[in-house]
């Protein structure tokens, strides 16, 4: 968790995906952006992404209520990611990643969560 209350969401967190219908009331959305230097994997029903010096990845940027915040903080943990902070344009913001791909866990070419749900109709 972080003080300033921003994060990068690229999976399930982002509009219209299950979990943002859970926290949405506690989430403003600030916009989106592209992450240089992540590549972006699948668990079947969410995603991670990892550290790679190739690779982007899609995200969703929040300004979260405390509660919100601490709330997705606990599921996050608690499914294995780990957290760390970015900066995009100067801002500080919390991302949820995992260390390493998993053998056999397809990776998203796109980078772009929303996107591989459309196309597989998930």
């Amino acid at each position: 968790m972080n003080e300033h209350g921003r994060y990068a969401f690229y999976g399930t967190l982002r509009p219209d995906m299950e979990l943002h219908r859970v926290y949405r009331p506690g989430m403003t959305h600030l916009g989106q952006a592209v992450l240089e230097g992540y590549r972006l994997y699948s668990l079947g029903d969410y995603p991670y992404a990892v550290p790679s010096p190739t690779g982007r990845i899609v995200v969703d940027l929040y300004q979260l209520e405390p509660d919100c915040a601490r709330d997705i903080h606990e599921v996050e943990i608690e499914a294995g990611y780990y957290y760390d902070e970015i900066f995009i344009d100067g801002l500080a913001f919390g991302i949820y990643l995992f260390e390493r791909p998993a053998p056999g866990d397809p990776e998203i070419r796109s980078g772009d969560w929303a996107r591989h749900v459309a196309e597989i109709g998930f």
